[in-house]
Order: structure tokens, then C-alpha cells, then sequence
């Protein structure tokens, strides 16, 4: 059953219509626009770089996580449907699969400077 405004108990529908209808307190927006558009940057440049295995990619996809939950703090409370829950919760998995892959696996060895007489590059 999908969420939907009429399922919900009558607080927290007009808790959730209040929030559609006024959206992000004007305090806060700058805040939350502002981490968003790092989140934004830092996942461009971090994806791109675990691409070619460059090697600050690795710390900077993680301060791109961190910036992500920074934002979710920040955004306070949110009514979520099933669906979103199960999305967000297998995007943390993945976000911690690719942690674990570029620091604790094999392919780190790629992301480590290479040592004197070895011939990588």
C-alpha cells in the first residue's frame, strides 16, 4: 500500500501537509543549499576519481558521505514512504560496500602511491 496523505493518522497528516505546503524554513535553506551543492560537487569529483583510481578520491567520497549526512540532520524530520525507506536503506548499503572495497580490499593497493622501483606510475 502506497503512502499516500490519506493513510496516514491525523497528526502526522497535517504534520505532512504543513511540510509540503511551507516547505524548508527559510533559516534553514541556506544551510541545507549549501550542503547539498558540496554533497553534489564532492560526489562528481569523487566518482569520477574512483573511476581512473585516483587516489584522494578515496577521502573525498568519504567527506561526500559525511556531507550527506550532515544534510539529512539538517532536513529534520521527513515522512517517508516503504518505498523510500527501502531505497535510502539500500543506498546505504552500496555506500558502505564501495567504503569497504576502496579501504579494506584488494583494489585499495591501486589507490596506494606506488613504491620506488616497482615501475607503476
Amino acid at each position: 500500500m502506497p503512502l499516500t496523505l490519506d493513510t496516514l493518522p491525523e497528526g502526522v497528516r497535517k504534520f505532512a501537509e504543513d511540510q509540503w505546503n511551507n516547505g524548508v524554513p527559510e533559516d534553514e535553506e541556506g544551510a541545507i543549499a549549501i550542503v547539498s551543492l558540496t554533497a553534489l560537487g564532492l560526489m562528481t569529483l569523487s566518482l569520477a576519481g574512483l573511476f581512473v583510481l585516483w587516489r584522494p578520491a578515496r577521502l573525498i567520497y568519504t567527506m561526500y558521505l559525511l556531507s550527506i549526512a550532515i544534510g539529512v540532520v539538517l532536513s529534520g524530520v521527513v515522512v517517508e514512504s516503504s518505498l523510500t525507506s527501502v531505497l535510502s536503506f539500500m543506498n546505504t548499503i552500496i555506500s558502505g560496500l564501495i567504503l569497504g572495497m576502496i579501504y579494506f580490499s584488494p583494489l585499495r593497493e591501486h589507490f596506494d602511491k606506488p613504491s620506488p622501483g616497482t615501475g607503476r606510475e
